[in-house]
């Protein structure tokens, strides 16, 4: 039994020191990649202009930094990727969170059809209102979907099966007002439209930074303090209610928190896809599945991928930028052809 034991605590040690081995390297990676994102551009920036600017921007002192270039790296590449981290971060915690408690690899921040009712409120702002107001309509239309997705859920009961159904129902129902929007849109307003939906990170201020980095901070912790709970409805509901832990309101909890986060993020850098899907599955391979873990690594994963997909959007094409969306979900589409063959083949066996 003592050898049993040490054997297993070996392993258990093994694990965790690769884990944290993985998570060190993760950090380096990323820290690196914001350096690379920051010098890189039409604009080829130096790493001494960077920390001149960081010094201005905070103290308000520029010194010699020409004032063209101090706005280039204050104004316009450090919130931008600042916002990619914070939005990687955030989409992919998401997704964690909704695999979790749906109990179901395929599932994201955007199933409850944030996306699709955030797209109908900003094709309605340029359309009908002002395109100064896509981000308040984006935001009240991706709530209200949640909202419209519970109230359907309830009717039969708040389960898996009925919050993926209800939530495709609300999708449908908000794409086809979308569509519609854009067939009476004018070229110049389908243009804008068309653009939102790819969704981008150009448009990014200190302001828009301040405000996704504080949804974060204060969604963050709830999400993470659910983990011991997702972890046991994992086992099963039959388990979860024998060791006390009540999955619908896990689950309406979830919901709710994940909706909030995950709508402020669409609202400012419009329809991104893939991040919330690929990056977890990314973080479960390389960390497990124990969500005290794939938390933190799920969220440095989609910082990491989002912050180079912007990267790449950015600069790929020289002066043209191509919005983030695609690079996104070139990524994001070979993890999920890859998690259904996955799937197909352990229904074989």
């Amino acid at each position: 039994m003592f050898i049993q034991n040490s054997s297993q605590r070996n392993i258990l040690n093994k694990r965790a020191r690769k884990r944290a081995v993985s998570m060190a390297v993760s950090f380096f990676l990323l820290f690196f990649l914001v350096f690379v994102s920051i010098r890189t551009g039409v604009v080829s920036i130096g790493l001494g202009e960077i920390a001149d600017a960081v010094k201005a921007g905070i103290t308000g002192k520029r010194g010699t930094l020409p004032m063209g270039r101090f706005s280039i790296i204050w104004d316009i590449r450090i919130p931008r990727v600042i916002m990619s981290m914070i939005c990687g971060a955030a989409l992919s915690a998401g997704g964690v969170g909704m695999q979790g408690v749906l109990r179901n690899p395929l599932v994201s921040p955007y199933t409850l059809g944030i996306s699709s009712a955030a797209a109908f409120g900003a094709s309605l702002a340029i359309v009908l209102v002002s395109s100064s107001l896509i981000i308040p309509f984006a935001f009240i239309s991706s709530l209200t979907a949640v909202g419209f997705v519970l109230m359907l859920a309830n009717i039969k009961g708040l389960n898996s099966e009925s919050l993926i159904l209800s939530g495709i129902a609300v999708m449908y129902i908000f794409s086809s007002g979308a569509s519609l929007l854009q067939y009476l849109a004018t070229k110049d307003q389908l243009s804008q439209i068309v653009f939102w939906l790819m969704g981008s990170l150009s448009s990014t201020t200190w302001n828009q930074v301040l405000i996704a980095g504080l949804a974060l901070v204060i969604i963050y912790p709830i999400l993470y303090g659910l983990s011991w709970h997702l972890n046991i409805l994992s086992s099963g509901q039959d388990a979860a209610k024998s060791l006390g832990t009540h999955s619908e309101k896990i689950m309406f909890i979830m919901i709710i928190t994940v909706a909030f986060l995950t709508s402020v993020i669409v609202s400012f850098t419009g329809v991104i896809g893939f991040v919330g899907l690929a990056a977890p599955h990314i973080a479960r391979l390389v960390f497990g599945s124990d969500h005290r873990i794939l938390f933190p690594s799920a969220a440095l994963t989609g910082a990491f991928i989002l912050t180079l997909s912007d990267t790449l959007a950015r600069t790929i094409l020289g002066h043209t930028e191509i919005p983030i969306g695609i690079i996104t979900s070139l990524i994001g589409v070979p993890f999920l052809i890859s998690i259904l063959i996955r799937k197909q083949k352990e229904r074989m066996v």
